[in-house]
């Protein structure tokens, strides 16, 4: 039974190394939480058994949320960039008033500007 069980071990290609790997990872956990090293493998054995499916399915949800962390850092920026544009818009709309510049006096000029090119930025 034992070798049969190391065979199909072996087809999911878990041998020797990844066994070594999991007992010295149980190990480790066990010595630094000061718990047995029999208790911690049962204890390791338990949570796989109860929490396995659960964090399965959170696998995905992880996945998503990422996503929808990234997408909302994406729009974080494009936002704080336009605030900053409209930043300095308000600032140099703040000056013009200070010259005493008014509103209707903005419009006037930007209907000149309109009339004589297509091109505002010209």
């Amino acid at each position: 039974m034992r070798l049969g069980l190391y065979d199909q071990l072996e087809i999911m290609e878990c041998g020797l190394k990844e066994l070594t790997m999991l007992r010295n990872t149980i190990l480790e956990i066990s010595k630094s939480n000061n718990i047995n090293p029999v208790f911690a493998f049962k204890k390791f054995c338990s949570d796989i058994e109860v929490q396995y499916d659960t964090k399965l399915g959170f696998e995905k949800r992880i996945e998503e949320m990422n996503k929808s962390l990234i997408d909302a850092q994406q729009e974080f920026r494009s936002i704080s960039l336009e605030c900053s544009k409209l930043k300095d818009l308000y600032v140099k709309l703040g000056e013009l008033f200070e010259y005493g510049v008014s509103q209707s006096d903005i419009v006037y000029w930007n209907n000149i500007v309109k009339g004589y090119t297509k091109d505002l930025s010209a």
